[in-house]
């Protein structure tokens, strides 16, 4: 079997500061790609200069795109993704810092005919990359109970959960683009990605750290805090109920209709996803789309059983304050 071509599809904006230094990591990499596809979404500083200079010497094809008007992150992903001429296709952000094995790592795991993608982890480190203590895989809780799951085959199902392959971290094969776009603007471009992959195709995973993911203050999103131990999630979640509960008795239909907007702002992606699952071949991804209604009917029955609670105190409410006035 030939070696894939690989292909880096990179969006920048503004990132003078610390695109030069991913730039290199590309260079240092066992495994070089064939080519980087740069879009960059209308920088007015450096970071274009930046790019070509680095182009006039890269031991690679280096293509540079430049957007007028800007387009936004997930139009920007998306129009890099749709450049690239490899077999393989990297997400690249402008401000991390690859890992010399990257490539060369998640190409090995994506060997096998049924594997449509492969990730790892990343360490989450400061401006100047110094580490935090901890990964991202920290931050979205992938803990070795649900590594086990995803592994035995309970991708979607897991996905569906909580986004798990950043897209820093992650590569794809092209085969599965016409899939994959148009990126719809519900989704973040990675979670779509992971999504719609692992509804075709397995997706296989090292523990490996094959990055370091810059935090500064200018990420577009950037990590969260890492899940803590059980004990200290406990008091949290306590601490969590007892505030809901103080915010329903202060105000129930501020309450109720905040609950409500949350379960429509979930319903609306998936409503998004299941049209376009609904397009693609079941036989094929019959139960991505399964996992998806019942996702679906699940906040469908939430958001009723909130709308009846809202209904019950708009009764109750009128009785309660002429009992308050006597």
């Amino acid at each position: 079997m030939p070696e894939p071509s690989v292909s880096v599809a990179m969006c920048s904006y503004n990132m003078a500061a610390y695109i030069g230094e991913q730039l290199a990591s590309l260079v240092r990499q066992t495994r070089r790609p064939n080519e980087l596809i740069v879009c960059d979404d209308g920088s007015d500083d450096q970071t274009v200069a930046i790019v070509r200079a680095f182009a006039a010497g890269a031991p690679f094809d280096v293509r540079i795109v430049q957007n007028d008007p800007c387009i936004g992150c997930n139009q920007n992903f998306e129009k890099a993704i749709s450049l690239c001429n490899g077999d393989i296709i990297f997400l690249c952000d402008h401000d991390d810092v690859w890992r010399e094995r990257k490539i060369e790592m998640l190409l090995a795991l994506m060997r096998d005919e049924d594997v449509g993608a492969a990730f790892g982890d990343a360490d989450v480190v400061l401006a100047d990359l110094t580490p935090r203590g901890f990964t991202l895989w920290d931050t979205c809780n992938f803990n070795p109970a649900r590594r086990k799951r995803f592994a035995a085959g309970a991708q979607f199902s897991e996905l569906i959960v909580n986004n798990v392959m950043q897209g820093a971290a992650a590569a794809f094969k092209s085969s599965l683009r016409p899939a994959i776009l148009p990126i719809p603007p519900e989704w973040q471009h990675d979670y779509w990605i992971a999504l719609i992959v692992a509804a075709h195709a397995r997706i296989n995973f090292t523990e490996a750290c094959v990055l370091d993911y810059r935090q500064h203050d200018r990420n577009l999103i950037g990590a969260g805090m890492p899940h803590r131990a059980s004990s200290w999630t406990a008091m949290r979640r306590l601490r969590h109920r007892t505030g809901r509960w103080f915010k329903k008795l202060r105000s129930p239909t501020g309450y109720y209709n905040e609950r409500l907007a949350d379960v429509r702002r979930e319903l609306q992606p998936m409503s998004v996803l299941r049209e376009r699952l609904m397009r693609l071949d079941q036989a094929t991804i019959g139960v991505a789309t399964s996992l998806v209604e019942e996702e679906i009917a699940r906040l469908t029955r939430q958001q009723t059983r909130i709308q009846d609670k809202m209904r019950r105190w708009s009764w109750t409410a009128p009785r309660s304050s002429r009992a308050s006035e006597t």
